[in-house]
């Protein structure tokens, strides 16, 4: 008999997330006669001080088993598992988490670009930098940072972690998502340097329709990080860091990037200016799963299409990037753009609507291997050109391309499979995997509608009429945790309505909440997540939301006199329906019948 799949609020081993409340959950497996659980007992430990200690808990739940202890800020907690079958087995196992800062002061300060470098539109990406001592060898060390609207953080050159797009999309104006990172192997006695690399992310590049709305959370980008080695600070953002323009000249969630190694050369810099946000929320541990690379894809085929382009099949629908080798005369650029589909045998995004999806890499002549940071696309397709610095024209690259080695690479929030359906039809097996695959494409820190066009919103009623068949092909109660806090905090500035889209665009937008049936994954994604995975702690926890939309409903029907239905307001209703003899995406029946029923 073992024990598997040891995990703290639905996360394996989890850093820094948000444990109020706390709950433990694992699996008994291979039992050679046991069948039941008799009893388990769950001790949790700080060193060798144990803080917790359940004893033999006939009643312990292993879906779900809430604890309460005081947590201390910046600490490691190793927790054990030991259970007894009605057999007479036993097994035991052990795993750990760690607390972020929780309620402990800040001593680090927001920093933002400053001096002579300043927040254009064609200037989009800048480096914070400190360099640092380190007197002794290390044991054990931490960073604890937030980048607004993205980052991503090196030390001594090296990438820290391999999540990207951190902090992630949520909702800053009610919190602040900190990471925290094992930046133990990252450090060397004596001199070191820290870089935290930023972009302007769901935070601050356009999101929305027709063009869309910049700025929403802030003008500017920011960054807040603290360094403890063995439990002491050793550097934190201030004053006396600096800023440079990063070789990331432009980068949206839209439109794609523009990278220019010429750029990495040393530059001017400026001392960095101590400002904080002023449109958000305050500084939280992460509800966040991490955006990871979970699959990855050469070119099935290299197509020179009937206009002559060369485009790169991939032979998948995926959201991510293309990464690829680069060896060009200085000033030489490659650009892929993205598209899922070609006409007429030919590229073709014109669905993608306002959306350039591109990435330009200009080289400074060295051989470099080339990736975006701070945007992503949904694609199978990518055109691919070139062009040299003299003569300044695009034109197609060489079909024969190995030398590249283009790689693309599946990007999602870091949830595994955990059910699939086979069949013996090959073409019901396709359907199954397309709708995965829309999973997989859509779930990128927030459920949306698509991941490629000029949208990539997290709509409510796609989420809520995907949730079941959700919780049936992935482990999903930690992403649907950090999806419905969001929802929560969006409805207490409604009136517990629910909106159409969680994070809201609050500009720019229209019918912005209550519509049917799109309100309704208020109360439906919650309870398929119960139904799925038997978490009451996390039912509890996502309850106030569910009632205030039932609240909601209710004062709204007492205003227009009852009769349980529904008299007024916007409504998708029979959305995309064909049996309207108007033009438009809206079905014939009346959307008020539709949205009372």
């Amino acid at each position: 008999m073992i024990i598997t799949d040891l995990r703290v609020n639905h996360v394996t081993e989890p850093k820094g997330y948000c444990y109020e409340p706390v709950s433990f959950s694992w699996k008994v497996e291979e039992g050679k006669e046991a069948k039941i659980q008799n009893y388990a007992r769950i001790t949790v430990k700080k060193g060798a001080e144990v803080v917790f200690d359940s004893g033999d808990d006939r009643e312990a739940d292993s879906l779900d088993y809430p604890v309460r202890f005081q947590m201390e800020p910046r600490c490691r907690y190793d927790w054990t598992v030991r259970v007894m079958a009605d057999s007479g087995e036993t097994a035991e196992a052990s795993s750990f988490f760690e607390t972020g800062k929780l309620q402990e002061a800040w001593r680090a300060q927001w920093i933002t670009p400053g001096g002579e470098i300043t927040q254009t539109d064609a200037m989009a990406g800048y480096i914070l930098e400190k360099e640092f001592q380190v007197l002794e060898k290390i044991e054990d060390a931490r960073l604890y940072i937030c980048g607004l609207g993205v980052y991503e953080c090196y030390i001594n050159g090296k990438k820290v972690g391999d999540e990207y797009l951190a902090p992630g999309y949520h909702s800053y104006d009610f919190h602040l998502q900190t990471n925290v990172y094992d930046v133990s192997a990252y450090l060397n006695p004596g001199k070191n340097q820290i870089q935290i690399w930023l972009g302007e992310g769901w935070f601050k590049s356009r999101l929305g329709f027709d063009g869309g709305v910049k700025n929403l959370y802030g003008d500017r980008l920011y960054a807040i990080a603290e360094l403890y080695i063995d439990g002491e600070l050793v550097t934190a953002t201030g004053a006396d860091w600096t800023t440079r323009v990063s070789p990331i000249v432009f980068s949206g969630i839209y439109d794609g990037e523009i990278y220019d190694a010429r750029l990495e050369e040393a530059q001017k810099i400026c001392a960095a200016v101590c400002a904080m946000p002023e449109k958000c929320g305050e500084l939280t541990e992460r509800y966040s799963l991490p955006i990871v690379k979970k699959e990855s894809f050469t070119p099935i085929e290299v197509i020179v299409s009937p206009k002559g382009e060369t485009i790169l099949d991939f032979g998948q629908n995926l959201t991510g990037w293309v990464e690829f080798d680069c060896n060009l005369p200085k000033g030489g650029q490659i650009r892929l753009t993205a598209c899922e589909i070609l006409q007429d045998g030919c590229f073709y995004h014109e669905n993608l609507r306002l959306a350039k999806t591109e990435f330009v890499y200009i080289s400074n002549g060295k051989k470099a291997h080339v990736r975006p940071h701070f945007t992503f696309y949904g694609f199978r397709y990518m055109l691919a050109e070139r062009r040299d610095e003299e003569d300044g024209a695009w034109r197609a690259l060489e079909p024969a391309c190995e030398a590249y080695h283009f790689t693309a690479h599946h990007l999602r929030s870091d949830f595994d499979q955990i059910g699939q359906i086979v069949t013996g039809s090959a073409k019901v097996n396709q359907l199954f995997s397309n709708a995965l695959w829309g999973q997989k494409d859509n779930f990128l820190d927030v459920p949306t509608d698509c991941p490629q066009r000029d949208e990539r919103l997290g709509w409510t009623g796609d989420a809520q009429v995907f949730s079941e068949t959700a919780c049936y092909n992935m482990y999903m109660p930690a992403f649907y945790r950090k999806y419905l806090w969001d929802m929560r905090a969006e409805q207490s500035m409604i009136g517990g309505a629910v909106p159409n889209i969680v994070p809201r665009i609050k500009e720019g937008m229209i019918a912005e909440y209550g519509s049917c049936p799109w309100g309704d994954a208020g109360v439906i994604i919650p309870w398929n997540v119960y139904l799925h995975y038997g978490s009451k702690t996390l039912l509890a926890e996502t309850y106030p939301g569910m009632k205030a939309w039932v609240d909601y409903q209710r004062r709204l029907e007492e205003k227009e006199e009852g009769g349980h239905l529904i008299k007024s307001g916007f409504h998708f209703a029979d959305w995309l329906a064909l049996d309207n003899e108007q033009p438009g995406p809206f079905g014939a029946t009346d959307p008020l019948y539709i949205a009372s029923a």
